[in-house]
């Protein structure tokens, strides 16, 4: 394939990759919070029934921000993504800063929700447009700022807990708000200090900078949106609903796009289709394994596994940020490489590759399962660290390729949009994943649960489901190639 003139391929990455990747540091560990806290929160501070308040924290940020994020792209394509990004980072800084006010804490995980749904679609296309689509680099790209923020969730599940512990939750919430803050004004800066790169690349932003106009229009829409979120907070059964509808509406929208270009182009939306609904699968498989691996902190716990009295949540998080690091620095490596310009064509082999992982680390669930009913400790904390070290290396596969092949394979113009689409099937997956795991809907979750027998028949299921796809993607790779190709593009 040939490059446009006036492409460096080099491994050197725009230095606003840097400024990008140091602003989802703070802004990740700020929004991870939620997750984090408010269960405890929720529970000790505010009075709620537990699995209400669990069930709250799990809901706002992985359901809520995930299906806000659909609204926060085709924002983001309205109105700019740095101006989006920069209203949702405060936005959630505010909704953080109201948790920890007690009677306004139901608003403020609303706000978080809509907030963080305006940032994800609209970094990541801020990102894209760093690179042109036949950047080699763009990838690696991608593939480090998913390290980042993964490093950034790490660093809030081992300080957060403390923070509460020692300076109480509402001070905790409002550091995590700085942190926000913080991460905010570094992506707002960005763009103003990138030095002059030798790479030709799109501004960033091509919105009016200027208009007030926007800036009111988008702060109108958060609240509006802010109103909708609270109501589904106390109906999660309704949010699934919702989701699910609104899940379908963006196959047919996808599909209408496809129809409203040709040739290429056509095929490229179609092939993004495709990818969406196979990555479902995998996308629901990692968010299984959390809700797994919950599960078995739990039942490890009570055999007090390696002398530890407590579930070994802390080191099983360490190591699985640390094979996200290394594996992230290989494959951003390898994503630099002059001869992988055309890695979109070898898509379905890569995403095969990570659901066979995927397959692998719940066969190790599934035997630790086992092990831990024969009371074998032991074995089952192995198979657990096992399945985690696997499940990293297939995330770290898989998922920067979902947000790199959006400006790759879909017009530019509707990449943030998709990208929260996207979003919308991962918090979708999420719901599904919950619901199976409890055999019950978001509203009844019971996170120390004794029961394991749902968790045996959803892993069997998936494990065959996962390797059924693996091969079936195996089979279209060269069909892909010959219909995607296109040597003038």
């Amino acid at each position: 394939m040939k490059y446009k003139q006036g492409i460096l391929l080099s491994s050197k990455q725009p230095s606003g990759l840097w400024f990008i990747c140091a602003s989802i540091l703070f802004i990740t560990f700020g929004l991870t919070s939620v997750l984090t806290l408010f269960g405890g929160y929720g529970a000790q501070v505010l009075g709620f029934e537990e699995n209400y308040a669990t069930a709250l924290s799990i809901g706002s940020y992985l359901f809520l921000m995930n299906f806000t994020a659909v609204a926060g792209g085709m924002i983001g394509r309205k109105y700019g993504h740095k101006r989006v990004v920069s209203l949702g980072g405060l936005y959630a800084a505010f909704g953080l800063w109201m948790i920890s006010i007690n009677n306004l804490a139901l608003m403020g995980l609303a706000a978080f929700a809509v907030g963080a749904g305006l940032i994800i679609p609209n970094i990541y296309a801020s990102l894209s447009r760093l690179y042109s689509t036949d950047d080699p680099r763009r990838n690696a790209g991608f593939t480090l700022l998913f390290m980042t923020g993964n490093f950034g969730i790490f660093l809030n599940s081992v300080i957060a807990a403390y923070l509460a512990k020692y300076i109480g939750y509402d001070h905790a919430f409002l550091i995590s708000a700085v942190f926000t803050v913080i991460g905010t004004i570094i992506f707002v800066r960005f763009d103003k200090d990138i030095a002059k790169q030798s790479l030709t690349t799109p501004k960033t932003d091509t919105a009016n900078s200027t208009s007030s106009d926007a800036t009111l229009a988008i702060i109108g829409l958060m609240v509006i949106i802010t109103g909708f979120t609270r109501y589904l907070l106390d109906n999660l059964l309704l949010n699934m609903m919702v989701m699910i509808s609104f899940c379908l509406i963006s196959i047919i929208y996808i599909v209408y796009l496809a129809l409203k270009h040709k040739g290429v182009s056509r095929h490229r939306l179609l092939g993004l289709l495709f990818l969406i609904i196979i990555c479902i699968s995998f996308w629901f498989a990692e968010r299984l394994s959390s809700v797994v691996f919950i599960e078995y902190s739990g039942m490890l716990t009570h055999g007090k596994i390696f002398g530890w009295t407590q579930a070994p949540e802390d080191i099983v998080n360490l190591i699985n940020t640390l094979v996200i690091a290394v594996v992230a620095i290989i494959f951003a490596l390898y994503w630099t490489s002059k001869k992988k310009g055309q890695f979109f064509l070898t898509l379905p082999a890569l995403i095969a590759i990570a659901l066979l992982l995927s397959s692998a680390a719940f066969v190790l669930l599934w035997l630790g399962e086992k092990a831990g009913d024969a009371q074998h400790f032991m074995d089952a904390s192995t198979y657990l660290i096992a399945s985690v070290f696997l499940m990293a290396i297939a995330k770290t596969i898989a998922i920067p390729l979902y947000y790199g092949m959006v400006g790759k394979l879909a017009p530019r113009e509707y990449e943030s949009t998709l990208i929260g689409i996207m979003q919308l099937f991962i918090g979708f997956s999420g719901i599904v994943a919950i619901a199976l795991t409890h055999n019950a809907f978001p509203h009844d979750i019971i996170i120390q649960s004794t029961e394991y027998n749902t968790i045996s028949v959803v892993t069997t299921g998936l494990i065959g489901i996962l390797i059924i796809l693996a091969l079936f993607s195996f089979l279209i790779s060269k069909k892909w190639r010959r219909t995607l190709i296109d040597e003038k593009s």
